[in-house]
């Protein structure tokens, strides 16, 4: 005789804890034994799993990091409160040495994060907004001093794309031509 699982909730997957001998298979039992709800048929192996206290799936762990609904957190390998976009976990709860942010644009230095204070002219991005280092008045135009066009990087009217305002001293097209002519 054979030993013959109940599959009670009709999933396809039998009861360990509730067999019985045949020589044929009564029906609603099943060869199968890897069911680990017999009263639910939406729980049985390689179901989809969620973050909740179930486990859906029969694999012994309700949070997997496979679930369905498990949240993406990014890596903090400079502790400076700040993601690496381009380092990932799934977990249904943050893991150790994860955020949730993912804005930090290098995760290998702590000084350089979003909150971090600009230091022009110096070819790093420190506060990772992804701006020209040499455009400090954010118009457009990098300074002339770093292959740039803008005669005066901290002024934003005053750029190759100004309208010059004749007689008041300020070149504020950048083209070096005399103010009063």
């Amino acid at each position: 005789a054979a030993t013959w699982f109940a599959d009670s909730d009709s999933d396809g997957y039998g009861d360990p804890t509730n067999a019985e001998n045949s020589c044929s298979q009564p029906s609603g039992y099943l060869a199968d034994s890897s069911d680990c709800n017999d009263t639910n048929g939406s729980i049985y192996p390689g179901a989809i799993e969620f973050c909740d206290t179930t486990d859906w799936d029969c694999d012994g762990d309700t949070y997997d990091n496979e679930a369905s609904d498990a949240l993406t957190w990014y890596a903090d390998n400079d502790m400076d409160g700040y993601g690496d976009p381009t380092n990932t976990t799934e977990a249904c709860f943050e893991p150790t040495g994860y955020l949730a942010d993912n804005t930090d644009c290098n995760d290998s230095d702590g000084a350089i994060s979003p909150a971090a204070t600009e230091i022009w002219y110096d070819d790093v991005d420190q506060n990772c907004d992804f701006a020209s280092d040499f455009d400090q008045d954010a118009d457009g135009f990098d300074h002339v001093d770093y292959s740039g066009e803008d005669c005066d990087d901290e002024d934003e009217n005053i750029n190759p794309d100004a309208s010059e305002i004749f007689y008041d001293g300020v070149d504020q097209d950048c083209d070096d031509g005399s103010d009063y002519d």
